[in-house]
């Protein structure tokens, strides 16, 4: 044995045995090495190579392939695919890779990081030997992808055997216990408010969880306006909104799944409605009686108003509509303006009882869409509740019935149960009348009540009904009878059901009338003199029957070709009915039998109508394509009144052959397997459809221009097609009795190969005079091609990644990417990851990653620095003391502290990413030549420079700094003081001074 597959052949013996021995079947799944991709829900068994348990994979045919096998759980929102590689062997060259996720565009495993599986390795470096790797929470598709390559080198391993399991999503549930506690029993339930119909309900939010963080719910269902689409499930808070009268689904759908749900559910109640139930009416002179709700109701409620778009009326949010039942000979003259019936009782005595039924009509908005009405009508039925009344006026007159309810018929096939059926109708003083659900014609046939009476009556009447009783009858007598057609005619009937139907005023006068339905037999129709049927049909009668019978029950589909075996058969009605679209092939339309299911019983167990019937088939003769015929002799029998009658012989020809040409059910199946060329064309394998044929085998053929070929299981390989354009497919398939169809399909062939993306490393972007910067995602391009051509260039920060998996999402991506002072560092400099994309015409599409070097290369724009004082300034003596300091050095320092605390004046300058405060100044030069230090006056310049923390260096400028003397001022001495000047000591009397004009400068008063 070759050693590569020892270890195989041992496990193929362990797999045996286990097979053999357990109770359940395990799932195996084996690479097809067709160089295709596919994909698999499993959640036991193992994962194989093509070799299986005794061979090595495929590698010599000096081709590569690349198979791609992706393996999904059965509840992706409860479930997660894990991998355990019980058995490996991978030649040199040839290369597995794992990724988490349901395409290899998905994050790949690896031995370390976040995704890092046990074992030996799980990654094209050292590919997964005796280990394992699980899909993450992160993945919520729950799906591992496998990427198995071979080189083609003709040296294979022995391959490789993981184990499927499918383990629960950690950190992910939901508790829709708040929900619960919210539905309570069965729903939430409130009371609409009286005037304006609605009710404003607060919904408690449940809780979510998803990967240990809150995962979002979307909000549907019935009158969810006002509601969010979307929100976090925090288990905390709640939404609320207006819900009007009516049952209401709300429902928080977990996403991205889908498969999960907390349902509320709110029942907004009408406001109680009230009659008064009796109430005694005077009649007046004229004997008319105004009805209005204040005299029915016990509480009216004012109703809020909506305007009318139309005409900007203003419409009640409810109204009344008042209905007085069984009236007698009470007439409605006329009504008020608001619709209330104005009642003349001039004919009817006093002591009568009148029902008043009040109806309140809501103006409804079912759907939550604001409107509740469409111009004049409403666009959503009105919530109605009513209750009734009762006025009372004297009647001694008895009612007089003219006529009532004609005899009706049902054909004996339907008659089970029917006196149950008619009894528990309500066969009581209300008069209702009973609703017969014939099966078989698939109708409802109904029975009058004692409300159909013909009565004369001058005031109050009262129906009423006995119970059904039943009389059985000789079929073989004949009754005028109104049959479920609404035709009436002379018919043999079996049985007859009756009831006395009375009005009673109430004096306690009655008048009765009886009510009959009688049973009946229909007469036959004969079957199909001759029909063809498809080769797979069972041709016995009772099968026929009982495929008619499934055929109904199924719900008829159109395109069903028993829809014409009521008509094998003798029967009652062989009426034809048109099938809309009933031909799948031509979408046509086609007749079959009606459908009532009433075929005549073929054995006497069913002999309901007094029929019987037997046949006789005759030995088939061959025909072509190895169909027959034969000759059926059907032979009926009437035994209605108990006497068997022969009814005659019935002949028919039946043909059994393949009549059907095969369907195909879809379009043709295909895989752009190359698209690689430089022209941007490629090779395209088309697959054979799915096509039904009951009865012969099938040829199936694909034609591409004049290019017609037979399809084989592995499909029609086409080359040197162009992508990107339509493509005409014709397909035809014909069975082997020569029955065809065929069908054309347009193809759009899409480019399927990514561009190659060439960007920088590394690119250094300064920034502009507003410490801002748009750089357009072009100027991250160093050679990206498309062998398609059309490439489009977008870019997006790497930052700007919204679900955590690494990568911007689409909407992120765009034309430029902006940088500000908010990406600097330290202030002066720093780095930023962005995302450089190239996508093609067909949304193709590959990225790269740049690394954004900032830099802040503007130096400080500033101003001369000018300012004035005046020699008593409190700082004076630190000037003073500043022109007295002996070098430079020092007087550079105490001018840059005046400028710090700015005693001598402020900067006056700016700087695009600094502001002036943290700007750094520098003296480069004094001068305090021009000031005098004896007198206190001039003026002292220095030279500064100021530099941003980037370094950058502004011009120089000068400062100056102006010392004056204050201006000439007018003192106004008072009479006794005495002036005394230091230097002349010379005395002067204020009085002699008045209006002069001191100099205040230097000289010293």
């Amino acid at each position: 044995m070759n050693p590569l597959n020892k270890w195989k052949a041992l496990l193929s013996l362990l797999v045996a045995a286990f097979t053999c021995c357990s109770a359940f079947a395990q799932t195996q799944t084996f690479f097809t090495d067709t160089g295709i991709s596919s994909t698999v829900t499993q959640c036991d068994g193992h994962v194989y190579d093509s070799g299986g348990n005794n061979g090595p994979y495929a590698d010599n045919d000096g081709v590569a392939y690349t198979d791609i096998l992706t393996i999904c759980p059965e509840t992706p929102s409860s479930q997660s695919i894990m991998l355990t590689f019980q058995a490996f062997d991978i030649a040199f060259g040839d290369k597995i890779m794992a990724f988490d996720g349901d395409d290899i565009t998905a994050p790949m495993f690896t031995a370390e990081g976040p995704l890092a599986g046990s074992g030996s390795g799980v990654s094209v470096a050292d590919s997964p030997g005796g280990g394992w790797v699980q899909a993450s929470c992160e993945n919520i598709t729950g799906c591992i992808t496998l990427k198995f390559s071979r080189n083609g080198d003709y040296v294979k391993g022995a391959g490789f055997r993981a184990e499927v399991q499918c383990t629960p999503r950690e950190n992910t549930y939901l508790d829709c216990g708040r929900m619960d506690d919210f539905n309570g029993f069965r729903q939430y339930v409130v009371v609409a408010d009286c005037h304006s119909g609605t009710r404003y309900v607060p919904i408690p939010v449940p809780e979510y969880l998803m990967c240990n963080e809150y995962g979002t719910f979307a909000i549907s269902g019935s009158c969810v306006d006002g509601l969010p689409e979307t929100i976090l499930g925090t288990g905390t808070g709640t939404v609320g909104a207006q819900f009007p009268i009516g049952e209401h689904d709300v429902v928080f759908t977990t996403m991205p799944y889908g498969d999960k749900e907390c349902v509320a559910r709110i029942s907004v109640l009408a406001p109680t409605l009230g009659c008064n139930d009796n109430i005694n009416v005077s009649l007046s002179s004229e004997c008319v009686v105004t009805v209005t709700p204040d005299l029915i109701l016990e509480d009216v409620c004012e109703p809020d108003y909506v305007v009318r778009p139309i005409d900007g009326a203003l419409i009640p949010v409810f109204s009344y509509e008042i209905t007085i039942n069984e009236m007698g000979a009470a007439q409605v003259i006329g009504t008020t303006i608001e619709g209330y019936p104005l009642v003349d009782f001039s004919e009817v005595p006093c002591g009568s009882q009148f029902d008043i039924n009040v109806k309140r009509h809501y103006l409804n908005d079912a759907d939550c869409d604001g409107d509740f009405f469409d111009g004049y009508d409403y666009d959503d039925a009105p919530i109605v509740d009513e209750c009734w009344g009762r006025i009372l006026v004297e009647d001694k007159v008895a009612p007089v019935v003219t006529g009532g309810p004609p005899a009706l018929a049902i054909p004996c096939y339907e008659n089970n149960g029917i006196l149950e059926i008619l009894n528990g109708s309500s066969p009581d003083s209300t008069g209702m009348g009973a609703q017969l659900y014939l099966s078989q014609l698939g109708l409802t046939l109904n029975i009058s009540g004692a409300s159909s009476l013909q009565t004369t009556e001058n005031c109050h009447l009262q129906n009423s009904a006995s119970e059904w009783v039943e009389m059985p009858m000789d079929c073989a007598e004949e009754q005028t009878v109104t049959d479920w057609t609404g035709n009436t005619y002379l018919a043999a009937v079996f049985t007859s059901y009756k009831r006395e139907l009375r009005s009673t005023d109430r004096c306690g006068n009655e008048a009765t009338y009886t009510q009959e339905l009688f049973v009946l037999q229909p007469e036959f129709v004969a079957p199909i003199p001759e029909i063809e049927v498809s080769c797979n049909l069972d041709i016995d009668p009772h099968e026929l029957q009982a495929a008619w019978e499934h055929w109904v029950a199924d719900g008829r589909p159109a395109n069903d070709p028993r829809g014409a075996y009521a008509s094998y058969i003798p029967n009652f009605d062989n009426t034809s009915t048109t099938v809309v679209g009933g031909n799948p092939l031509t979408n046509g339309d086609y007749e079959v039998t009606d459908g009532s299911g009433d075929e005549i019983p073929i054995d006497l167990s069913h002999s309901e109508c007094g029929y019987a019937i037997d046949w006789s088939d005759g030995a088939p003769i061959p025909t072509c394509g190895g169909g027959y015929k034969f000759f059926r002799e059907w032979t009926v029998y009437n035994w209605c009144n108990g006497i068997i009658e022969f009814n005659g012989s019935i002949p028919q020809v039946i043909k059994v052959s393949d009549i059907d040409a095969p369907i195909i059910l879809d379009s043709i199946p295909y895989t752009i397997t190359d698209n690689t060329g430089e022209a941007c064309t490629g090779s395209v394998t088309f697959y054979p459809p799915n096509i039904v044929d009951e009865c012969s085998n099938i040829t199936a053929f694909v034609q591409i221009d004049t290019d017609t070929r037979v399809f084989d299981p592995n499909g029609v390989t086409f080359d040197n097609f162009n992508i990107g354009e339509e493509v005409i497919i014709k397909t035809t398939a014909t069975d082997a009795c020569g029955n065809s169809s065929s069908r054309m399909d347009t193809v759009l062939l899409m480019d399927i190969v990514p561009p190659t993306t060439i960007c920088e490393q590394i690119r250094t972007v300064a920034l502009n005079n507003d410490c801002t910067v748009d750089v357009p995602a072009a100027t991250f391009d160093d050679g990206s091609y498309d062998n398609c051509g059309g490439l489009i260039f977008k870019v997006a920060r790497m930052d700007s990644d919204s679900d955590g998996d690494g990568f911007p999402e689409e909407e992120d991506y765009g034309d430029f990417v902006s940088f500000s002072a908010y990406d600097l560092e330290d202030g002066c400099g720093g780095t930023t990851m962005v995302v450089f994309r190239v996508v093609v015409t067909s949304g193709n599409s590959n990225i790269c990653m740049v690394e954004v070097m900032l830099q802040d290369k503007i130096a400080p724009v500033v101003q001369d620095v000018n300012t004035e004082v005046t020699c008593d300034d409190i700082f004076i003596n630190t000037l003073v003391d500043l022109v007295a300091l002996e070098t430079e050095s020092e007087r550079a320092a105490t001018i840059k502290d005046l400028l710090t605390t700015q005693q001598i004046g402020a900067l006056n300058g700016s700087d695009n990413c600094s502001v002036v405060s943290g700007l750094n100044v520098e003296i480069v030069n004094t001068d305090f030549s021009g000031f005098d230090t004896a007198c206190r006056n001039g003026v002292l310049k220095y030279y500064f420079q100021v530099f941003d923390q980037c370094g950058n260096q502004s011009a120089t400028r000068q400062g100056t700094i102006l010392v004056q003397h204050q201006s000439d001022w007018l003192v106004n001495f008072p009479a006794d003081v005495e002036l005394y000047c230091d230097e002349s000591n010379t005395t002067f009397v204020a009085s002699e001074l008045d209006d002069m004009m001191v100099n205040n400068g230097c000289d010293n008063w």
